[in-house]
């Protein structure tokens, strides 16, 4: 499902026509879609094959800040390549 902040990929979409209706785009039935099945999303974090206790209390600790900081302050380059 797209939402709709996908803006790149949604103006792309809608350039191209819908196989069915040149008329209306790709991105028109993505939206019309989504709007007759709206997404959800559940946690799906496990612990020793149970749900989570506290899959809705997640969050980032103090080390976990820094790590992410330091990882997006580094050059592309220091990172190592695949």
């Amino acid at each position: 499902m797209f939402e709709p902040n996908f803006v790149c990929t949604l103006d792309l979409m809608s350039a191209i026509p819908a196989p069915g209706d040149p008329s209306f785009s790709v991105r028109d039935g993505i939206l019309a879609v989504n709007r007759m099945v709206p997404g959800r999303t559940e946690c799906r974090i496990l612990r020793d094959g149970q749900k989570a206790e506290d899959r809705y209390r997640l969050g980032l600790g103090p080390e976990e800040i820094v790590a992410l900081s330091r990882l997006l302050l580094s050059p592309e380059g220091r990172l190592g390549g695949t």
